[in-house]
């Protein structure tokens, strides 16, 4: 059983007192009980670190610790089990003792998870709460130890970066994640002795992906902003069982990508007029036509008409938008890219600007025009970029990096095709759940969009909602460039 049932952070010193008989008994005289002393420690982010570094990888941090404990050669019987919240570096590392087991054996199992309580759900164990921590982004390590007969024994366990999300088993022989060179061993690997200065100092945010990489500066094209490479989260639990275009965003995706440049505004038709006068590019737009219902709301008039070149840029068939960005030395870019900066790099927001709902000056949403539905915002397409600062507007379509339009204005392309993340182009293997730089290309034309659009209701500004490309007015593009070498 857990010797402490003031289930926090404490010292060894504490330990060794609880473990004292009730007579009382000091560290220099006293002949404590057998115990245990786990030191728990980890290497990826808490959530302190967070708010004093903007460049900390939000993703990549936990906030709390479940350690369940099971009798010797059990098959995954809970026997006690203890939460702990420990968000600050001040909490770590943990240490807790645990006593023989009461069947007169000296091995015990411990299955100590660190994760964040933001992806964890409510249980119960009998009938006590507690938080059942999800797979991804949680550390699952199993412990098999020996508690010593006499004395008081102290030993190490630290949660690593590199088995976030990779799932312990308990099939025999039982197997578990120790590092990113171990990530399917026996449980009594990775255990040793605590020397006195790992009981006091951490190892908490040296993980090599805590922080966020940096994009090149030389490589940084005109009015481009750089989307920092990191780990993330991809997808929302909640955003499942669509019909129609809409693709369900669950389960959650872990990925690693590298830095990245993303057009601060959407392309609009004066950028696409000067690529065309420039470089001869025959791919063009469907031009606006008066006599359609929904062609009349294209943008782009032609070549030597500057009229609509404020303009976001629609209408725009999947094989121009990727010449454009081709001519311009980039891409479009993959749906990964588009939700890591539209998420705030890791931190989970539902809309780029944060977590407030929208209103009519947050973002180019809910307007109508003839012959599409009527909307309570105004009418017709606006100019790029006309939320970046309305007078009095809480929120504004302005990511984490400064990019705009990410919310509104048009619906955009990527370069994935449209598939759940419960598909087979999001699946990696158990004990290699982290996608690096993914990109979903099983040959089909279509595409994923991502964002809401000008005649869209004020839901389709979720940032986790997504879509399948739909070429007409409301649907448009912006270009990604490599951020490093």
């Amino acid at each position: 059983m857990i010797r402490a049932s003031r289930w926090r952070a404490l010292g060894v010193a504490a330990l060794l007192a609880l473990a004292c008989a009730p007579s009382g008994c000091d560290a220099a005289s006293a002949d404590p009980r057998p115990q245990l002393v786990v030191i728990v420690d980890t290497d990826i982010n808490l959530q302190d670190l967070l708010a004093t570094d903007a460049d900390r990888a939000a993703a990549a941090a936990i906030d709390s610790v479940r350690v369940d404990v099971f009798a010797a050669g059990d098959d995954g019987t809970l026997s006690t089990h203890r939460v702990i919240t420990a968000a600050s570096v001040a909490d770590w590392p943990l240490s807790f003792g645990v006593e023989p087991p009461e069947d007169g054996g000296h091995v015990v199992s411990l299955r100590i998870r660190g994760f964040s309580s933001r992806l964890a759900t409510r249980g119960l164990v009998g009938e006590d709460p507690t938080l059942d921590p999800a797979i991804v982004g949680t550390i699952d390590r199993l412990v098999d130890v020996d508690v010593p007969e006499r004395e008081v024994q102290t030993v190490r366990v630290v949660l690593r970066g590199d088995c976030l999300g990779v799932p312990a088993s308990f099939a025999r022989p039982a197997r578990t994640c120790v590092d990113g060179e171990r990530r399917s061993v026996d449980p009594s690997l990775g255990v040793r002795a605590a020397t006195p200065t790992e009981r006091e100092q951490s190892e908490a945010g040296t993980w090599a992906h805590a922080r966020d990489t940096a994009c090149d500066p030389s490589l940084q094209p005109p009015d481009a902003i750089c989307v920092a490479g990191g780990f993330d989260l991809l997808g929302h639990e909640s955003f499942t069982e669509f019909d129609g275009t809409v693709l369900d965003s669950a389960p959650l995706r872990q990925v690693l990508l590298r830095p990245f440049y993303l057009d601060r505004m959407e392309v609009t038709v004066g950028r696409f007029r000067d690529l065309v006068r420039t470089t001869g590019l025959a791919e063009r737009p469907f031009p606006l036509d008066p006599e359609d219902g929904l062609g009349r709301h294209c943008t782009w008039l032609s070549v030597d008409d500057p009229g609509n070149d404020a303009l976001p840029l629609n209408c725009v068939p999947v094989e121009t938008a990727e010449a454009a960005c081709a001519l311009w030395g980039g891409a479009l870019p993959t749906e990964a890219q588009v939700e890591r900066a539209m998420r705030g790099r890791g931190r989970a927001r539902l809309y780029p600007w944060g977590d407030g709902e929208p209103a009519c000056c947050s973002a180019s949403l809910s307007r109508s025009g003839p012959e599409l539905v009527a909307a309570s915002c105004g009418e017709g397409l606006e100019a790029a970029g006309s939320h970046v600062a309305p007078s009095g507007c809480v929120s504004v379509d302005v990511s984490f990096d400064g990019i705009v339009d990410l919310a509104g204005s048009l619906t955009e392309l990527t370069a994935d095709a449209p598939e759940g993340f419960d598909g087979p182009c999001w699946r990696a293997p158990p004990d290699a759940p982290t996608l690096v730089d993914p990109v979903c290309r099983p040959g089909a034309a279509e595409r994923v969009a991502r964002g809401g659009h000008w005649n869209a209701d004020f839901t389709a500004a979720l940032a986790p909602l997504r879509s399948t490309h739909q070429l007409g007015p409301q649907a448009g593009f912006r270009c990604a460039y490599r951020g490093s070498p």
